[in-house]
């Protein structure tokens, strides 16, 4: 049986990098064994780091350049002559044979294990396959709240989160809710940016400290939009004198904030800002007020 290297590694710590030198070393002892190694990832952007850090870092050494790898490579005694000849090998195998360069997705490569079984299973040629998440996070949010009765650190959580939506003004569904969230466990985005932790005291830590931060930064947002507000009743510029109107312009998002409503910007009040043409060209008697104004908005 061969040798098993286990890398133990938490999120941030280098994974990809350990991950693509131990796999350019295969290739370095071997430049064929690209052909008997099969990487597996969960998402699509993983695949992609990890192929692309492969990909340059086995031409970086096949063309004599600097590596990410020189230090470790030298450290453990790698033949200079040897590395390059057998990194140009594997570079160009690879690329030959591109098909057979096995970095791929857990879900990609039981299709491709179901592909090549596909008449002994009794599947048709062109299935689809599909996870049925939405069942199962119905059933995860069933258990969940089973268990609110018997966990005071997520009965706590629910309860703040409802408190959240009512002093928020806002409906909320707590099933539903919870269901919405799972959603985001099968996004790509959150399984790269996720936190290695199953220790709720921690995760109990970031939110408070997230809750904190977002107090204070909602606040300061709260300020300035009612300084904004005050200098339009001053000088007599109501919302509608600005682009987008009453309803989607500028103005009407700045009153929402300065009122405690932290929203976000309508696409109308985004692409004015951008434009730096926020205000509504027009007859407005406030128009000449607005462009006089005009730096202290931007400011």
């Amino acid at each position: 049986m061969g040798k098993i290297d286990i890398l133990s590694a938490s999120a941030g710590s280098g994974k990809t990098y350990r991950l693509a030198l131990n796999y350019i070393k295969t290739l370095l002892e071997e430049p064929y064994n690209y052909r008997h190694i099969l990487a597996v990832t969960f998402t699509n952007k993983a695949t992609d780091e990890l192929k692309e850090r492969i990909l340059t870092q086995l031409n970086a050494l096949a063309s004599g350049q600097e590596s990410d790898f020189d230090e470790d490579l030298r450290t453990q005694n790698y033949d200079p002559e040897v590395v390059k000849a057998n990194a140009t090998k594997a570079r160009n195998l690879i690329l030959h044979d591109y098909n057979n360069f096995a970095v791929m997705t857990i879900d990609k490569f039981f299709q491709r294990v179901m592909r090549a079984f596909i008449k002994e299973i009794g599947v048709e040629l062109n299935f689809n396959l599909e996870l049925k998440t939405d069942s199962l996070l119905e059933q995860a949010a069933d258990l969940m709240l089973e268990q609110v009765t018997q966990d005071k650190l997520l009965y706590d959580w629910i309860m703040a989160y409802i408190g959240e939506k009512i002093d928020d003004n806002k409906a909320w569904n707590i099933k539903r809710e919870i269901i919405s969230l799972g959603k985001q466990l099968f996004n790509e985005e959150y399984r790269h940016d996720s936190i290695d932790s199953s220790s709720k005291p921690e995760l109990t830590r970031i939110l408070q400290a997230a809750h904190a931060k977002a107090a204070v930064l909602t606040k300061a947002y709260q300020a300035e939009a009612q300084k904004f507000v005050a200098l339009m009743d001053t000088h007599a510029i109501k919302a509608e004198n600005f682009k987008g109107g009453a309803r989607n312009g500028l103005g009407n998002y700045i009153q929402k904030v300065a009122s405690g409503m932290i929203v976000p910007p309508s696409k109308a009040a985004i692409k004015a800002v951008e434009q730096g043409e926020w205000h509504k060209i027009g007859s407005s008697p406030a128009f000449d007020t607005i462009d006089s104004l005009e730096g202290d908005f931007s400011a």
